[in-house]
C-alpha cells in the first residue's frame, strides 16, 4: 500500500501478535514558537477525544476479526508528562491486534492537520522489545471481507470507495431497547471514524469534514445506516463486518444485513 509519511515523529513498541496488557501513548504537543507546557497540552481536547473514540471502536469489536474472543479497551484519564508536557495515557487492552494501531495513527494524522498538531506520538506494550516501522502496522491491516459465510445472510456489493452507502440490518426478532441503543452508539462511532479519517491508510492531508451519517429504525425489525460520501479505504468495511458479526453474536441475531 503506497503510504504518505506522517508529520509527527513515531516511536512504535508494539508485539506483532494480538496484545493483551498495559498500553501506554505518549502524545506530545508541537508548540509554535515556544516550548511544549501544560497550557498548551490542555488545549488539546481534540485529541483526547481521538483516544476516547479509538477506544470504544475496540470495544465495539471492530478490530476483532476472531468469533471466540473479545477485545476491550480500559484506559485512565489521560493526564499531562512532567518531562515533556504531552498527553500521556495508560490503557489495558484485551486481543487487540496490531492493525488497530494504524487506525489510532490516521486519525491522529487528520487531527493533526485540522486541529492539533503533534510534535511526536509513542505507543508503547507492555513486554514488547524492539520497534517497529509505520509501515509494518499499516501493511498488516486487512482489505478484505472474510472468506468463511457469516451466521446471517450478508451482502457487501456497496462496499466501494467514495460514493453514498447504506447499511441496512434485518434482525430476527423485534429489536430490543438495550441492543438498539448500543446500534445507534456503535454506529455513531463507526461513522465518526469515517468522517475523521480512520479509515484512510495512506495518510493523505485533511480535507473538509463530510457530513456526518444518520441510523435510523425503519420497523420493529430493522435499522438502517446512511453514509453521505465515504472516502476511506476497504479498511472501513472489514471494521463494519467485525461489528456486525460480534453484534449478531453478543448482542441480537441478525437475519440478515447489506451494503447498498
Amino acid at each position: 500500500m503506497a503510504m504518505n509519511d506522517l508529520p509527527f515523529s513515531t516511536e512504535l513498541n508494539l508485539p506483532r501478535e494480538p496484545f493483551s496488557g498495559h498500553v501506554r501513548l505518549l502524545l506530545v504537543p508541537l508548540p509554535e514558537g515556544e516550548p511544549p507546557s501544560v497550557d498548551l497540552a490542555l488545549e488539546y481536547n481534540g485529541t483526547r477525544s481521538v483516544l476516547a473514540l479509538f477506544g470504544a471502536a475496540v470495544n465495539a469489536q471492530m478490530f476483532n476479526r476472531s468469533d471466540d474472543v473479545v477485545s476491550a479497551w480500559r484506559a485512565d484519564p489521560p493526564s499531562i508528562e512532567a518531562r515533556t508536557f504531552g498527553i500521556e495515557l495508560q490503557a489495558r487492552v484485551e486481543n487487540l491486534p496490531l492493525y488497530a494501531w494504524a487506525h489510532l495513527l490516521a486519525l491522529l494524522r487528520k487531527n493533526h492537520d485540522a486541529l492539533e498538531p503533534l510534535q511526536s506520538a509513542s505507543i508503547t506494550a507492555e513486554g514488547a522489545h524492539g520497534e517497529l516501522p509505520v509501515g509494518d502496522v499499516v501493511n498488516v491491516v486487512p482489505q478484505d471481507l472474510r472468506a468463511d459465510e457469516p451466521p446471517f445472510e450478508w451482502e457487501a456489493v456497496g462496499a466501494e470507495k467514495s460514493r453514498n452507502i447504506s447499511l441496512e440490518m434485518l434482525f430476527r426478532d423485534p429489536v430490543e431497547p438495550g441492543v438498539h441503543e448500543r446500534v445507534e452508539d456503535d454506529l455513531s462511532v463507526w461513522l465518526q471514524m469515517i468522517i475523521l479519517g480512520a479509515f484512510d491508510l495512506e495518510f493523505e492531508e485533511a480535507d473538509d469534514l463530510d457530513p456526518l451519517g444518520t441510523v435510523k429504525s425503519t420497523s420493529p425489525y430493522r435499522i438502517e445506516c446512511f453514509v453521505p460520501y465515504y472516502t476511506g479505504d476497504m479498511s472501513g468495511f472489514v471494521a463494519l463486518e467485525n461489528w456486525l458479526r460480534h453484534m449478531h453474536r453478543q448482542g441480537q441475531a441478525l437475519e440478515e444485513a447489506g451494503l447498498q
